[in-house]
């Protein structure tokens, strides 16, 4: 018996489906990985609180002083080609 044979199935299974799209675009994504204890689990879910609160600083962008007259239309125009 190969003790390293389910293991070797277990990571290929992780590399090969994680993070693959489940159904049409849109559909939610695959997530697989080892099991892990609720401790770890739950230090886990802290570190994604933390890098996903970090990640929302960086996504704010505050505008003034642009004409009283432009629409909200005149904005995304103005912006859309930074995404």
């Amino acid at each position: 018996m190969d003790k390293d044979y389910g293991p070797e199935c277990a990571q290929k299974a992780i590399d090969e489906l994680n993070n693959t799209q489940l159904g049409d675009e849109g559909a939610p994504k695959l997530y697989v990985r080892h099991a892990m204890t609720k401790s770890e689990r739950e230090i886990e879910k802290k570190k994604d609180t933390i890098r996903y609160k970090a990640s929302k600083k960086r996504c704010n962008l505050y505008v003034k002083n642009f004409p009283a007259a432009w629409s909200e239309d005149d904005l995304k125009q103005q912006f859309s080609q930074f995404g």
